[in-house]
């Protein structure tokens, strides 16, 4: 029988390896986890650098690319009224500024993710971490370890990053021209927040029960001396 320990440490280590439904996963389930984490990986990309190649796989950039190819369309479409499957797959779409904007990001998502693969299957090994989420580029400049937590590195990048991206998403639905901006922003912004406070959550449970843990065993190693030596 597993033990509420287990169970619960891990339940955590499955979220923190980016599970959204941990528990009772179905068919349903797993296709709304994997496209929801594939809109944030897009967001991802954008954001920070050196991602590990086992945060993501193989459907997520599938999914991650088709997203954006989607956007690419949407932009053209609202921009200047042209049917979605005239640029839902021409890698030359460059209608207008924003669609062309997003047509490149869409190629440049696809070129960053066999990098990281790339990288990893054939160079240095040295200081490689696979399950790396990527370091902050773009609001680098905001975190700050031994600032309150509003600018350390987990809160900027799990709830800060993503309501930029929200709200540079709500100005752009303002404008015809960047309707298909807005709702790239609005879907990536919404799937990285989710994503992020999932993860920071279960690392920040799972470190407490360890350290809980440690510090139970210490008192009860001290409560055992304490015995041997009234005995003595």
């Amino acid at each position: 029988m597993e033990l509420f320990d287990d169970y619960r440490t891990k339940k955590l280590k499955n979220r923190i390896a980016g599970r959204w439904f941990p528990e009772k996963r179905s068919i349903v389930r797993v296709l709304i986890e994997t496209i929801g984490r594939s809109m944030a990986m897009t967001l991802r990309v954008l954001l920070r650098k050196e991602i590990g190649i086992e945060s993501y796989n193989f459907w997520m950039v599938l999914y991650g690319l088709l997203w954006l190819r989607l956007c690419v369309a949407l932009s053209a479409h609202y921009a200047r009224g042209m049917k979605l499957l005239e640029h839902l797959i021409n890698p030359l779409a460059f209608t207008d500024v924003a669609t062309g904007i997003i047509n490149v990001f869409s190629l440049l998502f696809l070129l960053a993710c066999i990098w990281y693969f790339l990288k990893t299957e054939f160079g240095s090994q040295a200081n490689l971490n696979v399950d790396s989420r990527g370091e902050s580029t773009l609001l680098a400049f905001l975190i700050h370890e031994d600032a309150p937590i509003l600018l350390r590195k987990s809160f900027v990048q799990a709830v800060i990053a993503p309501l930029i991206g929200l709200l540079a998403g709500f100005v752009c639905s303002y404008f015809p021209a960047t309707y298909g901006t807005a709702i790239l922003l609005f879907g990536s912004s919404t799937a990285l927040l989710i994503d992020e406070i999932n993860y920071h959550r279960a690392m920040i449970r799972l470190r407490r029960i360890i350290i809980s843990k440690e510090n139970k065993a210490r008192n009860q190693m001290a409560e055992l001396r304490k015995m041997k030596e009234l005995q003595e």
